[in-house]
This record gives structure tokens, C-alpha cells and sequence, in this order.
């Protein structure tokens, strides 16, 4: 059963401080190719602003991206995953919550971002490879079988 952390291994953390322009958030996550960055205040994730937000809480309003911060327009009640939780979980609680985007902490740290996609994509690779396993196993011929079945046929 894979972990949290071992998903995120080795990506890059993206976030943004609560007092950056919406501007520059989309800027900067179209540069990075992200759909969503946490948001901080310190060292704290204290929100998560997406492109969902982007549209609906600022372009829908008629706000003004150069100078709405994130901290504004960014969704305060986030759910986050811990790094040793099993990815079943975390994809569970993403679908109970209808979320895209799990920022991921060790204790209070944040240490990346899980998507849904990512989740989804490594469920259908492992459940292929327990396929594969459970064929092999069906399909298992013990060593010196096909011999025996070979070497009876009296032809």
C-alpha cells in the first residue's frame, strides 16, 4: 500500500504567500503548469487558491486580478493529506469532497501536492499489475510439468 510521501517524492513545492495578486498566482501557475498552489502564511498552509478560484471568486465578480490577493479568493476550509497516509485514503477523502488538489504535510510542514489525476492514474497502474500477478498465477505451470505431460502421450 503506497503512501502520500511516496507519491510526492522528489517534486518540486509550489505555493504562494496569502498576499500575492491573483495576477501573479495564475502567472505563476501557468509558468509551472499547476492547476492549483497551497497558500501560506509562514510556514503554515493556510488555504489553496485554483483555477476553479480564479473564475469563480474573481473573474465572475468582476474583481480585478492585479490587485485582489489570493488571500481573498482562495478556499479557506482545505483538506489536507499526511504524508504516511495510504493513497486509498487520501483518494477517498477527494472524492467525498469533490476536490482535484491535496496539499500534502508532515506534521505541520508542507511537503507537496497531490493530485487527482496522479492518484487515479498510479490506482489504475497498480491494479494492472495485481491483474498480471493474479494471471500469472492462474496460468502457473510447475517446472518439469509440460514435460510429463509431454513424454505420456505414447505417440
Amino acid at each position: 500500500m503506497k503512501r502520500l510521501r511516496e507519491i510526492i517524492a522528489g517534486q518540486n513545492v509550489f505555493c504562494l504567500p496569502r498576499g500575492t495578486s491573483c495576477l501573479e498566482a495564475a502567472r505563476y501557475m501557468t509558468e509551472r503548469q499547476v492547476g492549483a498552489v497551497p497558500v501560506l502564511e509562514g510556514d503554515l498552509v493556510v488555504g489553496i487558491f485554483s483555477e476553479r478560484d480564479l473564475m469563480s471568486r474573481v473573474v465572475a465578480r468582476g474583481l480585478d486580478p492585479r490587485t485582489t490577493p489570493i488571500g481573498q479568493a482562495m478556499t479557506k476550509e482545505i483538506l489536507v493529506g499526511e504524508a504516511d497516509e495510504p493513497v486509498e485514503t487520501a483518494l477517498a477523502k477527494m472524492k467525498q469532497k469533490n476536490i482535484r488538489h491535496l496539499p500534502v504535510i508532515d506534521g505541520n510542514q508542507l511537503i507537496g501536492m497531490a493530485s487527482l489525476p496522479d492518484l487515479l492514474q498510479l490506482e489504475v497502474t497498480l491494479k494492472d499489475e495485481e491483474i498480471q500477478n493474479l494471471n500469472a498465477y492462474i496460468h502457473y505451470v510447475p517446472p518439469g510439468a509440460a514435460r510429463r505431460a509431454g513424454t505420456g502421450s505414447g505417440s
